[in-house]
């Protein structure tokens, strides 16, 4: 899908829905079906800027999801081409307030069940890996450790290999830690790491399981974390190059930017030597985000210009080079989009009394979209998926095996695959889907109001009995990108030609099959009168 005609009608796209809007507005939003589907489409609900829909899952779970108003907008509009429409539900603050806290409640509740799912999928996956773990390729994806380390960084042992050249301002650091704990203090803290791993008690799930489960993959990852950032101490490694974001050298900091980077460090600085006196669950991971950034910030400050800790998610999609220099205007105007953002946010940066760390972790964000958009034309770009948090993550290829026997380990896999057995016929007792009670649309009228029956369970009729059941604010119809770009290639190429061409997946150029889409050949959405025939055709070509 042409990517000149999204950066045209991007803004289009997302002045719906997604727009800003009243605390707590409810609005229902129905969602037409694919191309070639017979479904009645889909629903979900938008609460001001986040958008809940229940969804059909392959464990036969009906799951409730939340996205940002502006990604769900983009995935059904955009990815899908479906049109939504829209009616805002005219309901007094105190039950506007009430869906709002029963659908986060609902949400949180879920997210817990499906933590202890696959937190048991999970475990089952590493003490497969410990039992065969020459057989067994390693599937452990360490968060944030790839803010300092490369595959090629850890020996066939898990531990890491030394470092050729360490960095004087982790050396400056350690020595204070030194100062403060004692010389011994990183090898004895590893050592003791050391004998945890050996001893890692793997009988977690026999224990009772709560909403907060902590399981052996947990602990086994809070371990591994630990050691690796408590080396990145003892070692004085650098960050890695490739978690490095730099700014062009014309962007100086300001006396007043100065001043704040250099609290923020000193603030930073005395977190990470009062956290090595802690052992808590997740330390290891903060102590690598927090490390890094420090680093970052200390680039800063040398240089005087910014430095950032990249951000950006490894799933982040691609804009080519081609694309790039094809439409060079568009991609222009993002450029200049992105620099008024980093300029607003050094500006709220340097505001006073605010809360340092979080203005920090916003301007780090709009300094990564900045930067990535300054790269030259003969350079692909990342345009999605920033993170709150720098989780470049590492895939640890050998893991280091606890000292269990196989017979041990067996035994544990017998028991761990029986309680998640259990848990599973739990959570579908729980959340079945059913079509004519259980599904998108009677779930999300339980959210409204859970004493709610007889609704009409299929989303086009739903919508259109909304009025039946509530008063309607507003009700708004948001066109999908093949109709506001046909508006738009109609305006500037012959009507007719362009309505014959883009009336079939044949010969249009704006259409791109979408994993969602069933077979078909004419598009129905825009011509009502031939509609029958054209569903006809389809039907007959599925």
């Amino acid at each position: 899908m042409q990517k000149l005609v999204l950066l045209i009608l991007l803004t289009a796209l997302l002045n719906g829905i997604a727009a800003s809007s009243p605390a707590e507005t409810i609005t229902f939003i129905y969602i037409e079906p694919a191309e070639g589907e017979s479904s009645g489409g889909h629903a979900a609900l938008q609460i001001d800027n986040q958008v809940y829909d229940f969804q059909h899952d392959d464990l036969g779970l009906i799951q409730l999801k939340r996205h940002r108003a502006q990604d769900f907008q983009f995935n059904y509009r955009f990815l899908q081409n479906r049109p939504l429409h829209s009616a805002e539900l005219n309901l007094p603050a105190t039950k506007r307030h009430a869906i709002a806290e029963n659908a986060k409640a609902q949400y949180w509740l879920q997210q817990q069940r499906n933590h202890l799912l696959n937190a048991l999928e999970q475990d089952q996956l590493l003490l497969t890996q410990f039992a065969e773990p020459n057989q067994t390729p390693s599937a452990l994806h360490l968060k944030y450790a790839g803010l300092f380390y490369q595959a090629a960084d850890i020996s066939r042992i898990g531990l890491p290999l030394p470092v050729i050249q360490p960095s004087p301002a982790i050396i400056a650091l350690r020595t204070e830690i030194y100062q403060q704990y004692g010389s011994t203090f990183l090898t004895q803290k590893i050592r003791q790491l050391n004998h945890a791993l050996q001893e890692l008690p793997i009988h977690t799930w026999s224990k009772s399981l709560t909403k907060n489960y902590y399981g052996l993959t947990d602990a086994y990852q809070d371990v591994l974390a630990q050691r690796l950032s408590l080396y990145v101490l003892l070692q004085a490694r650098p960050l890695n190059p490739e978690a490095l974001i730099s700014l062009p050298p014309t962007q100086i900091i300001s006396p007043s930017e100065y001043q704040q980077l250099v609290q923020l460090k000193r603030g930073l600085q005395k977190t990470i030597v009062e956290q090595l006196s802690t052992d808590s669950p997740g330390l290891g991971q903060r102590l690598f985000v927090n490390l890094a950034r420090w680093l970052a910030i200390n680039h800063s400050l040398t240089t005087q210009h910014w430095h950032f800790v990249d951000t950006f998610a490894d799933e982040s999609s691609i804009s080519t080079t081609h694309e790039r220099q094809q439409y060079r205007a568009q991609y222009e105007q993002l450029k200049n989009n992105a620099a008024v953002d980093f300029n607003k946010s050094k500006e709220r940066f340097i505001q006073p009394n605010l809360m340092l760390e979080r203005a920090y972790s916003q301007l780090e964000q709009a300094g990564n979209r900045y930067a990535e958009l300054q790269k030259p034309d003969s350079e692909p770009i990342r345009m999605t998926h920033i993170k709150l948090l720098p989780e470049k993550g590492l895939l640890l290829k050998q893991l280091p095996t606890p000292n269990l026997t196989r017979s041990t380990i067996n035994s544990a896999l017998n028991q761990l695959s029986t309680v998640r057995q259990q848990t599973l016929a739990t959570l579908k007792q729980q959340q079945s889907y059913h079509l004519l009670d259980k599904n998108c649309v009677t779930e999300l009228f339980k959210l409204i109001d859970n004493t709610a029956n007889h609704q009409p369970f299929i989303p086009y009729l739903a919508y259109i009995n909304l009025d039946k059941h509530f008063q309607l604010n507003a009700q708004t119809e948001l066109a999908s990108y093949r109709q506001l770009t046909l508006e738009q290639l109609s305006k500037d190429q012959s009507p007719l030609l362009t309505v014959i061409r883009e009336s079939n997946t044949l010969s249009s150029t704006l259409y791109h099959y979408h994993d969602d889409d069933a077979f078909f050949i004419f598009f129905s959405d825009d011509y009502a009168l031939l509609r029958p025939l054209f569903g006809a055709t389809n039907t007959a070509a599925a």
